[in-house]
């Protein structure tokens, strides 16, 4: 536990996690390890006061691996720097709402997410 956590390089450590938990029990499309089947489901809310315009996801899939769509709308790519990918929101998104993102994988590349936020 030691070696892994604290000595082996980041890299060697996601790539371990990884041979271990893929293929197991999944949630809503997405497993343990942050790969994606077929197709992925997340409700998002927030509660700042700004309403959020955009979705910013972390992965190390290139955009074109993945679809991406916004409560039943196809999301048009807003910019990308490196492992961020930011999609604006069809329509503004104000505090207490949700808003339902889904992820479609569309190759045969294992897509994995390190995580989606508002902006």
């Amino acid at each position: 536990q030691y070696i892994y956590e604290y000595i082996l390089p980041r890299s060697v450590r996601d790539w371990i996690w990884r041979r271990n938990v893929s293929g197991g029990r999944t949630m809503f499309g997405l497993n343990v390890s942050g790969d994606i089947e077929d197709r992925a489901f997340f409700e998002l809310f927030h509660y700042d006061r700004s309403p959020k315009s955009m979705i910013e996801i972390k992965t190390k899939s290139k955009g074109q691996y993945f679809r991406v769509v916004i409560n039943g709308e196809d999301a048009m790519p807003f910019a990308s720097d490196g492992s961020l990918l930011r999609y604006a929101l069809p329509k503004q998104l104000p505090a207490g709402l949700t808003t339902q993102i889904e992820l479609q994988r569309a190759t045969k590349n294992p897509i994995h997410v390190g995580g989606i936020r508002l902006l």
